[in-house]
């Protein structure tokens, strides 16, 4: 048992932090929240001031340590996100119009930065709207091929698009969005097939 410095209460030992020189802690973990807590709320100013300046000057090692705390603690990090989101709807909605421009800017950036994840989501939407995604379907070899397509397109300056080669929506037939009904064709070509013609496809479709 020992004393707590501050609430004077007699707590187990377990109630007090261990320090870095192997000592535990005067104040017992209950004091020492509520201190800091009070501590951040009365200087956040200057609090946020010392962490951005602390940030500036080790960006490289805070980058570094915001991503493992995000990898650690991904599910209570969403997990939170969405709850304070569903708490504050109006909030929100203030945010994203006072910054909408902002956020177009961060949205552009990325798919300009990562075009084959972006093809591949949009038309993994698309697929799932129409019920064409099963469950057996492989996500990291369709984004592969939406890769593959991006890489064609820089290295040969012309525009490759990725086809499903049975059409996930025609008058005859529905394909599925998986690897086995996707290729690497020129836009072209894409655009000229439309969703008319596919593999083994009856005559009378033939148009």
């Amino acid at each position: 048992m020992k004393q707590c410095s501050r609430c004077r209460e007699e707590k187990e030992l377990s109630e007090f932090r261990t320090l870095k020189d192997a000592t535990s802690d005067s104040w017992c973990r209950k004091c020492r929240v509520s201190y800091n807590s009070a501590y951040e709320t009365a200087h956040r100013q200057e609090r946020t001031a010392e962490r951005r300046y602390w940030s500036d000057a080790h960006l490289e090692r805070a980058r570094s340590s915001a991503r493992a705390y995000r990898a650690e603690n991904k599910e209570n990090i969403n997990a939170y996100q969405r709850a304070q989101y569903l708490a504050n709807p109006e909030k929100n909605k203030a945010n994203r119009s006072a910054n909408k421009e902002k956020l177009r800017a961060v949205c552009r950036a990325w798919q300009a930065a990562n075009r084959d994840k972006d093809c591949a989501r949009s038309n993994k939407q698309r697929a799932e709207k129409l019920c064409a995604t099963p469950s057996w379907g492989n996500p990291f070899f369709i984004e592969e091929i939406y890769h593959l397509a991006q890489l064609r397109t820089k290295a040969t300056g012309i525009k490759w698009h990725v086809d499903h080669i049975v059409p996930l929506k025609s008058k005859t037939v529905c394909g599925l969005h998986v690897e086995h009904n996707l290729r690497v064709i020129p836009a072209v070509q894409n655009i000229s097939k439309g969703n008319r013609q596919w593999p083994d496809m009856p005559q009378q479709n033939m148009r």
